[in-house]
C-alpha cells in the first residue's frame, strides 16, 4: 500500500473512487490505510521529513551554508549547494544524478543507490541572481524528474521504500529586507510504501486498481453470432505527472481484426466515435506443450518406434502495451465506461467487444417476499421469505439465495424486469444442492439457520452488467401454486 504527502491532484480521482462502493469496500477488506494528504510549507532549509509519522526525522533538506561566486561586484556568477541527508540508517538514490525517472522500480535491486546514512548533494548549482533557472543541476536540472529514491527503517523495524519530489522555487531569489525569499529547493511531495521491502515506483501516488474485459459478439451493438472470444487484464497506476494504464488482451488464434482501440463512454446501445487510443498490431503466441511429456511405449517384437504425428498446439493474439490516460478518462473508466471493439472485415463496425470493469468485487443484496411481487397479486398473502447476496467481479455474477426449507418452489430466476415472463428471464438458478445453514449462521453468507443456501455463478454480458448496475434486474421464486412468483425482490447494491 502507498501512503504520500501529496496536495490536490488526485482530489477528482478520490472522490471517483469514493462513489464506487465496490471498490471502497474491498480496500477496507484488505486494511488499506488509505491516503493521508498534507500541504508542505516549509519555504526555507533546513527542512524535515517523516515518511512514516513516528515522529522520528527520516531526511532533512539542509544549505551547505556557504557561496562560491565570482569577486566582481556585482557577482557575474556564484553558486550554492543543498545537501538531503538521511538520519535514520536509509539511503538515498539519484539515479545518474539527474533525478530517478518516473516509472523506475525504486527496491534493494535498484542500482542507483547514492549515499547511505550519512548525505548526499541534492542539486545545486545555483547562479545568482536566478535570471537564469538552467543553472539548476541535479535532479532540479530543466530535464530532470526532481525525484529522489529512498529506502528507511520505519516504524515496524523493516525497511520500506519511497520518492521524494523537489521543485525550483516559485520566484527568483532575492533580497528583501535581508532575507531571501524561497531560497532553495521545496519539497513538492513524497511517498511510500506501507509493505515492508516491497518495491514502489519512482513518481507513484496510489495503488495500482486493476481492470478485466471479455470479449465476445454478444456484447457488440448490434449483437452478433461470432464464433471468436477473448479476454484482457488492465491495470491503473497513478503517478506524478498523470496516468498510465497497461493492457494485456488475449484472443483466439483464428479472429482477424483490422483494427482495435479502446473507446468511450461505452452505451449499450451504440458504439462510440471517441477513439481513446489505437492498439496498433498484435503479436502471434503460441502455447508451449503440456509438462510432463508422455513416454511412448516401445513394443520389442517391434523395435522401429511408431511415427509421431506433430503436434499443432493452438495460438493467441496478443495486443500487449501502456497508454496514458487523462484524468476525466480515468474517471470514466473508474465508473465502466471505457470499451474495447476489435473491427474485421466482415463486421466493420466491430465483431468482438467488451467493457472495462473493475476486477474489485461490487456486492449486491435482495429480499425475497409476498409484497416486494410486482405486480402485486391481492390473492397472494404468502408469509415465507428469502434473502439473496450477489457478487460482481467483471462480468462474473456469484448468487447465494437462502430460503426455508419447507418451501416448496418450482424454479428461481433472475428476471430483467419485476414481470416473470420467459422473456425477461435471464438465468434459472441451479437448486439442485443446498446447505442447511447451521446455528450462527454462515460467514458472509445471506440466511438464517433453517434456511438452506443455494449458490450459482453467471456470466453476465456487458448490457446486464450495465443494466444490473441501474437496479434492473429481479429474482423471483416461483411455485406451482404463482407461476408469476409467489415471492420475489429487486436486487440493489449491498449497504
Amino acid at each position: 500500500m502507498l501512503r504520500k504527502n501529496q496536495q490536490t491532484k488526485n482530489e477528482t480521482l478520490k472522490r471517483t473512487l469514493l462513489m464506487l462502493a465496490g471498490l471502497v469496500m474491498a480496500w477496507q477488506h484488505v486494511g488499506a490505510q488509505g491516503i493521508v494528504d498534507t500541504i508542505f510549507n516549509s519555504y526555507l532549509p533546513p527542512a524535515s521529513i517523516d515518511l512514516d509519522g513516528d515522529g522520528q526525522t527520516d531526511f532533512s533538506v539542509n544549505w551547505s551554508g556557504s557561496f562560491i561566486g565570482t569577486l566582481d561586484v556585482p557577482q557575474s556568477f556564484s553558486m550554492t549547494y543543498w545537501t538531503l541527508a538521511v538520519l535514520s540508517g536509509g539511503s538515498i538514490g539519484m539515479g545518474d544524478g539527474g533525478g530517478v525517472a518516473v516509472g523506475t522500480a525504486i527496491d534493494a535491486s535498484s542500482g542507483f543507490w547514492a549515499a547511505s546514512g550519512t548525505g548526499a548533494t541534492l542539486a545545486a548549482l545555483l547562479e545568482y541572481p536566478l535570471q537564469n533557472r538552467e543553472a539548476w543541476t541535479g535532479v532540479l536540472a530543466p530535464d530532470a524528474s526532481g525525484l529522489v529514491a529512498v529506502s528507511f527503517p520505519a516504524q515496524d523495524g523493516f525497511t520500506h521504500y519511497g520518492w521524494i519530489r523537489f521543485r525550483q522555487p516559485n520566484v527568483p531569489a532575492e533580497a528583501t529586507n535581508g532575507e531571501f525569499i524561497e531560497f532553495g529547493p521545496q519539497i513538492a511531495e513524497f511517498a511510500w510504501n506501507t509493505v515492508p521491502n516491497q518495491a514502489i515506483k519512482a513518481g507513484q501516488t496510489d495503488d495500482p486498481v486493476y481492470f478485466e474485459a471479455t470479449f465476445n459478439g454478444g456484447n457488440e451493438v448490434p449483437p452478433n453470432k461470432s464464433t471468436h472470444s477473448g479476454s484482457g487484464s488492465f491495470e491503473l497506476e497513478s503517478f506524478v505527472d498523470g496516468y498510465i494504464l497497461s493492457y494485456n488482451i488475449q484472443l483466439d488464434g483464428a479472429f482477424q481484426p483490422t483494427s482495435a482501440g479502446i473507446f468511450y463512454s461505452a452505451n449499450s446501445c451504440q458504439n462510440s466515435s471517441r477513439l481513446v487510443a489505437d492498439l496498433g498490431a498484435y503479436s502471434i503466441s503460441n502455447l508451449p506443450p503440456p509438462s510432463p511429456i508422455g513416454l511412448v511405449p516401445l513394443d520389442l517384437r517391434h523395435p522401429t518406434p511408431p511415427i509421431l504425428q506433430p503436434i499443432v498446439w493452438p495460438s493467441f493474439l496478443i495486443y500487449d502495451g501502456q497508454i496514458a490516460l487523462s484524468s476525466n478518462q480515468v474517471a470514466e473508466l473508474l465508473q465502466g465506461q471505457l470499451y474495447v471493439n476489435f473491427k474485421s472485415v466482415k463486421f466493420r463496425q466491430g465483431e468482438l467487444r467488451g467493457e472495462i470493469f473493475p476486477t474489485a468485487p461490487v456486492p449486491f443484496s435482495a429480499t425475497l417476499s409476498s409484497r416486494n411481487e410486482i405486480p402485486r397479486n391481492p390473492r397472494n398473502t404468502s408469509t415465507q421469505r428469502g434473502e439473496a447476496a450477489f457478487t460482481l467481479t467483471g462480468n462474473n455474477l456469484s448468487c447465494e439465495v437462502a430460503m426455508d426449507v419447507n418451501f416448496a418452489w418450482t424454479g428461481i430466476g433472475i428476471y430483467t424486469s419485476p414481470l416473470t415472463t420467459p422473456f425477461s428471464l435471464i438465468a434459472k438458478l441451479d437448486t439442485t444442492y443446498g446447505v442447511m445453514i447451521p446455528a450462527g449462521g454462515l460467514p458472509n453468507a445471506p440466511g438464517l439457520p433453517g434456511q438452506v443456501l443455494y449458490s450459482d455463478n453467471l456470466t453476465l454480458t456487458d448490457e446486464q452488467v450495465y443494466r444490473l448496475n441501474h437496479g434492473d434486474f429481479y429474482i423471483n421464486a416461483l411455485t406451482s401454486r404463482f407461476r408469476n412468483g409467489e415471492i420475489g425482490g429487486r436486487i440493489v447494491p449491498a449497504e
